[in-house]
């Protein structure tokens, strides 16, 4: 991997002598775009949030009233806007109920065809997953496994950083041009630090409201009160089920997914995951639905979301520790969202340990990593500073339901598996072909979506 000077480093790469004394900045593509930002086009995906479905009492009710059209002073301006309100109102429509439905606006999708990136020397291929190939391998961290890292260590180690504003879209590549993290950011939005705030408050809020046990405050993640939230099998269950709170619980729970603010943040990521690994996002799409309604009594979290689990992270100093999340799909991208108040160039970076990548995660941004096979965790913050966060994920197990037919991989028979899904090697490098390469991303994109 190439080395950056500090002179060569990006306009947005923070000098501070106190930590950055010596390490390795990770140099970014040369390639420009023309035009509005990289973000705006996330901007433009962000679509307007309905209701949650326990708040709503049908789904006709979920849609807004048409919008009254602006005053103006030309008849062409009345009838444009006339025409782009009826569009969006006919998305809605088309998504209602269906966060895999709709198709790509064929404008965005050519205009912004790549992303930065980032190239990394790891093959997506040597990820670790279980020999099934629906859940990533478990990987015991053996060394300091209850230590947090600071940023000198990891630049002792060889790790590279990533100097990042948390606003301009990066990939991160791997050997084979494929995209195996996605530096989504924020939406392109003046008013997008309210929602940051508004967020951050619902999490605080909830941390002390909610009756969380101590296995959930102290855990090999960190020391911090979690609140797991969605559909999961496994532990016992017999079929697919909504985790269960108690009736406290079930209270603060449905505050937090009625939340405009964290719906919003919910969609964003939906909808970064839909334009950065499209292959991904259907496949996704053809397993969490057909779930859905085959058993109308699960209960999706959010329904501009197609990521049928989540965690929030209440802090208010949520630093991970080093850890993978191997009951996630291991092929698959989950978005973290990061809030509070910490300054990204001190402390709260995000470190990828395969990828020996450090990055700076302003709060307020968005990432996609594959969580279910890299390990993961953050820099510590600095005193009196505070950090939450908010992840969506789809187990593994889910996805291994479906495709046995609504049963288990127990009553599944080795002659079902094989006619479904052939050899657990093969499925491998066909599900790692998910990930989208950088030069077939817009081809991914018209084929998926057909724009």
């Amino acid at each position: 991997m190439a080395i950056l000077s500090m002179s060569q480093a990006p306009l947005n790469a923070i000098t501070d002598t106190r930590v950055r004394d010596s390490f390795r900045l990770v140099p970014l593509s040369t390639q420009t775009l023309e035009g509005d930002s990289e973000d705006e086009v996330l901007e433009l995906l962000d679509h307007p949030t309905p209701l949650h479905p326990l708040t709503q009492p049908s789904a006709s009710a979920s849609l807004p009233p048409k919008p009254p059209l602006p005053r103006s002073s030309g008849k062409k301006e009345h009838q444009r806007a006339g025409k782009k309100a009826k569009r969006a109102r006919k998305r809605q429509l088309e998504d209602q109920g269906d966060p895999g439905a709709g198709k790509m606006r064929s404008r965005l999708s050519k205009k912004y065809a790549t992303p930065f990136a980032v190239t990394i020397k790891f093959n997506a291929i040597s990820l670790r997953a279980a020999k099934s190939a629906f859940v990533g391998a478990r990987q015991r961290i053996r060394e300091h496994h209850d230590r947090q890292w600071h940023l000198q260590e990891l630049f002792d180690r060889g790790f590279d950083l990533i100097p990042w504003d948390g606003k301009t879209t990066h990939a991160i590549v791997d050997s084979e041009e494929r995209i195996v993290s996605i530096l989504a950011g924020r939406p392109h939005d003046p008013t997008w630090d309210d929602v940051v705030a508004d967020a951050t408050s619902a999490l605080h809020e909830a941390g002390l409201l909610a009756d969380v046990p101590k296995n959930n405050r102290q855990h090999s993640r960190g020391d911090y009160p979690t609140i797991a939230v969605g559909v999961s099998y496994g532990n016992g269950q017999m079929v697919p089920g909504n985790l269960k709170h108690t009736a406290h619980n079930e209270t603060v729970v449905a505050a937090l997914l009625a939340n405009k603010s964290i719906q919003r943040i919910a969609g964003f990521a939906n909808s970064a995951l839909k334009f950065y690994a499209p292959k991904l996002f259907r496949f996704y799409a053809d397993h969490v639905n057909p779930l859905f309604n085959h058993y109308p009594q699960l209960r999706r979290n959010f329904i501009n979301s197609i990521f049928p689990a989540a965690t929030f992270n209440c802090g208010p100093r949520v630093v991970d520790l080093e850890h993978v999340d191997s009951t996630n799909v291991p092929y698959g991208l989950c978005p973290i969202w990061a809030g509070g108040q910490f300054d990204p160039r001190l402390g709260g970076h995000l470190i990828l340990f395969e990828f020996k990548l450090v990055i700076e995660f302003p709060p307020g941004s968005t990432v996609l990593i594959p969580s279910g096979t890299v390990r993961h965790g953050n820099v510590p913050i600095q005193q009196g500073e505070t950090r939450y966060s908010f992840t969506q994920y789809c187990p593994g197990s889910l996805v291994r339901w479906v495709q046995y037919g609504y049963q288990s991989a127990k009553a599944c028979s080795a002659e079902g598996k094989a006619k479904l899904i052939g050899k657990p090697e093969d499925y491998w490098k066909w599900a790692i072909g998910l990930f989208s390469k950088l030069s077939e991303l817009q081809q991914d994109r018209t084929q998926v979506f057909k724009s």
